[in-house]
């Protein structure tokens, strides 16, 4: 461990690397001790340890996700009942929850990587981290990805109000545009606009459930190869061990919302590319992108403005700016999976873009045929991404252009 994780200055570190590493190793497990919790395989000789430890986490995550996910159906049912502020006192309390139940967890696992001496490179990704409760770059990291972490929760809130906004006539005109699409038309138009909102919220949540509850298997199936990476003796081969554990980890927390762990486990990610060039070279949030933007988002942000450009001049005001916010949300959600999904088709697509060399991943493997049609099918959901954002920014703007609110991206503005 170096000296500046230590707490040493350079200019008075000893020169001998034994007593440099002797006391960075020291105050790793002061701060392990500090921050209440036991060393967890400080030697690497009880390797299964690791795996109850990380068994753990995994139990303590799952239960934290699953609180997500029961907080959609509870939104939704005081919204329906017109209790708006206790629907925001709810979120609220929950927001405040979450934050310290995984920032508890962070530190956990934070405090496990710094006891391990063969980590050198984890623990100085992870040193920026100080010790205490709750630090302000948790706290910022915490607050910025909200939006995402919250977005279902708005979305409930949206399809609840719907019920009260959409009036006999806005269902009217509603049915009319989709009346003319064969099959479709009368699907939609049977459901009306609110039941369309609340159709996508449950097939957005139960697909976001078992892409979790997968991904969660998945780790559990995974976890022996922290073992393995300790028993290796090839650093590229100990880097992928690990890379698996955390690439899963990462995918499972941001299926779940739980911004805050998705954020350390895609450092430790990150750390894993830089020590190994057979590492795939984008911390990829794929998973993520399919059930949280596919499922939800895209679809989602169509209908909003839908209710938005058929409700204005109807609707009240806490009604639109729970739309609009809830607009806002899934635009900041798909543009930022957006660009990740590009730099993971760049990287498949074009290695060398991104500095890839010849003895990299991609270029060892034989591309199988399941592989062409994994990045053909998310290049297709990115097209299809990019289009909807593009059509939706123009009909959002056709609510202020319109006399009627209302933009039709083949026939412009509709008469009112």
């Amino acid at each position: 461990m170096s000296c500046r994780i230590a707490g040493i200055p350079a200019a008075i570190c000893p020169s001998r690397r034994s007593s440099c590493s002797s006391t960075g190793t020291a105050a790793s497990k002061n701060r392990s001790r500090e921050s209440g919790y036991s060393e967890v395989d400080t030697d690497g000789d009880d390797k299964d340890s690791d795996e109850e430890f990380l068994l753990d986490v995994l139990t303590k995550c799952k239960w934290m996700g699953l609180a997500q996910f029961a907080m959609i159906p509870l939104v939704f049912a005081l919204a329906k009942l017109r209790c708006n502020r206790l629907v925001l006192a709810c979120v609220a309390v929950e927001v405040l929850i979450s934050l310290v139940a995984q920032q508890q967890v962070r530190r956990e696992v934070a405090d496990w990587v710094y006891v391990k001496d063969v980590w050198k490179s984890h623990t100085e990704a992870l040193n920026r981290r100080p010790v205490g409760i709750l630090q302000l770059r948790e706290l910022l990291v915490y607050f910025a990805t909200l939006s995402e972490a919250k977005d279902p929760a708005m979305d409930a809130w949206t399809a609840a109000n719907s019920y009260e906004m959409c009036t006999a006539s806005v269902h009217e005109r509603f049915v009319a545009a989709w009346k003319p699409i064969p099959v479709v038309g009368h699907t939609v138009g049977s459901l009306g606009l609110p039941g369309i909102l609340l159709l996508c919220l449950c097939v957005a949540t139960l697909g976001q459930m078992y892409a979790f509850l997968r991904k969660e298997g998945q780790v559990n199936a995974r976890l022996d190869c922290i073992k393995q990476s300790m028993m290796s003796t090839c650093p590229d081969e100990a880097a992928h061990c690990r890379w698996r554990v955390w690439i899963n980890m990462s995918h499972m927390m941001d299926v779940g919302g739980l911004m805050l762990l998705h954020d350390i486990f895609r450092e430790l990610v990150q750390v894993e590319i830089s020590l190994s060039k057979k590492v795939w070279p984008v911390p990829d949030r794929n998973a993520s992108f399919r059930v949280r933007i596919v499922l939800e988002d895209l679809p989602g942000l169509w209908l909003q403005i839908s209710l938005l450009s058929l409700t204005w001049e109807s609707a009240t005001i806490s009604s639109l700016v729970v739309t609009f916010v809830t607009c806002a949300c899934s635009y900041v959600n798909i543009l930022k999976h957006l660009w990740l999904v590009l730099q993971c088709l760049r990287a498949e697509l074009c290695p060398r873009m991104q500095g890839i060399t010849e003895k990299s991943i991609i270029s060892e493997l034989q591309p199988t045929l399941s592989t062409h049609l994994y990045y053909c099918t998310l290049l297709c959901l990115f097209l299809l991404g990019v289009f909807i954002i593009l059509a939706c920014s123009i009909r959002l703007a056709g609510i202020w252009q319109c006399p009627s609110h209302i933009l039709n991206l083949s026939s412009g503005c509709v008469a009112t």
